[in-house]
Formats: C-alpha cells, sequence, structure tokens
C-alpha cells in the first residue's frame, strides 16, 4: 500500500521502500533534465556564434 518497508515474495519479506524508489527515480530524472537543458543550451550558444562568425558579428534583424 505505500507505508511498509518491505515487500513479501514467497513468504519472505525482503527490504522494499517505495517512497525511496520515488525518490531516486525524481533524482534521476531531474539530472536527466539538467544535463538535457545543458546540452541544448550549448547547442544554441554554438549556432548563436556561428551566425555571428558568418555575419561578421552584426546579427541580421529580419525586417519586414
Amino acid at each position: 500500500k505505500g507505508h511498509e518497508t518491505y515487500q513479501e515474495v514467497n513468504g519472505k519479506r525482503q527490504y522494499f521502500d517505495d517512497r525511496e524508489v520515488a525518490r531516486r527515480a525524481l533524482e534521476i530524472r531531474k539530472k536527466t533534465e539538467e544535463v538535457e537543458f545543458a546540452k541544448r543550451q550549448a547547442e544554441r550558444e554554438e549556432r548563436e556564434r556561428k551566425r555571428a562568425k558568418e555575419d561578421g558579428g552584426e546579427r541580421h534583424l529580419h525586417q519586414e
């Protein structure tokens, strides 16, 4: 039911805590999201550097 800190299998109790499993899963997800964010940020910065280099340091402003 979620409050027990054991799991019974074939009449034997083994330590198991749903809260710890959930906490670990959330920590892993947070770290994964942080890594993905940093990766996307680095990719954005690289694209900006390439654009700036191609433009001679000037940014293009789209005018209509």
